[in-house]
């Protein structure tokens, strides 16, 4: 059995991270805190780059508000714990975010040790506060971006896996957010294409 699973890992080690929930080669995981607030986390091996495994974690978090059957979603900034795993096991890694309204999330580039050599790995998460519609009265809407929107721009570069070049992380969250805006304030058509015409 010890010989099967290194050689599945061996076998794999020389393919980035596909999209997946966390296996051996990374992936997606995500821990609930609340009913509709989860982190999110995206793991990615040596060979998978930054920018894959960014447009992968986000694409999870979309799909997994859909998934819990909400609209919307929001990017917490956060000083909270979330699991990272590394080859001694399961630890908790605390994790900064950068003001979602910035359009950015934070990245952390993880040494992993190996054996004798280091590897290099990204991986991506945030705490993320799901909403149905109507949202409550109390949240900034200007925060919230359309999970939908979030699957639908990236759902080519999903199904190609990552072999074509992904929206700009901005043209993302503009037009994620813009969708959010017309959901959550209820925006009839005219006023719709009028906030997109403004936002693109």
């Amino acid at each position: 059995m010890k010989r099967l699973a290194l050689l599945a890992c061996l076998l794999l080690s020389g393919c980035a991270t596909t999209y997946g929930p966390n296996f051996m080669t990374g992936g997606y995981k995500e821990r609930m805190l609340a009913e509709n607030r989860y982190i999110v986390s995206f793991f990615g091996n040596g060979y998978a780059q930054e920018q894959r495994v960014w447009n992968f974690w986000i694409y999870r978090c979309a799909q997994l508000t859909v998934e819990k059957g909400y609209d919307l979603f929001m990017l917490e900034p956060s000083s909270e714990h979330a699991l990272l795993q590394n080859p001694q096991g399961e630890r908790p890694v605390e994790f900064t975010m950068l003001d979602a309204s910035a359009g950015e999330t934070g990245t952390r580039v993880l040494p992993v040790q190996y054996y004798s050599y280091s590897v290099t790995t990204y991986s991506s998460k945030a705490v993320v506060n799901m909403y149905r519609l109507p949202v409550p009265a109390d949240i900034n809407v200007r925060a919230l971006l359309d999970a939908r929107s979030i699957m639908e721009q990236l759902q080519p570069y999903i199904d190609a896996d990552a072999k074509i070049e992904p929206p700009a992380r901005k043209d993302l969250f503009v037009r994620a957010a813009v969708e959010a805006t017309i959901k959550a304030r209820a925006l009839d058509a005219e006023q719709a294409d009028k906030l997109r015409g403004m936002a693109m």
